[in-house]
């Protein structure tokens, strides 16, 4: 009988639904998005004073640690501005402008999921 009661809590909910992934899952995409999030900083640090060296298009960005961050953080929507200029990027970087959108899209697909 236990065994039986252990095994309902995986079953499809009552619209027979698959269940939601398992939460190693989430913890995955948490830790993809944290580590995205550092490298991304890390990253931009070195990156925006080069572009800057450059002068591309006579823009100039900010690199205090405010204008870094919001920067950061537009990396988890795709567009980050300094990004957007072109490379080459140092791989921290790289690895960020990856892994913030797909934690993104998984962060949005979970949502969409628990909304069905």
């Amino acid at each position: 009988m236990q065994h039986a009661e252990l095994g309902s809590s995986d079953r499809a909910g009552a619209a027979g639904r698959a269940a939601l992934p398992p939460a190693a899952l989430g913890l995955t995409v948490g830790a993809i998005a944290v580590t995205s999030f550092v490298l991304g900083f890390a990253g931009l640090e070195q990156y925006v004073p080069a572009l800057n060296a450059r002068a591309v298009g006579g823009l100039s960005f900010g690199t205090g640690v405010l204008d870094l961050l919001y920067y950061d953080l537009q990396l988890f929507v795709v567009n980050s501005l300094p990004v957007s200029y072109g490379g080459p990027y140092p791989w921290p970087l790289e690895v960020a402008r990856f892994g913030a959108p797909a934690a993104t899209v998984y962060a949005l697909a979970a949502t969409v999921w628990l909304l069905l």
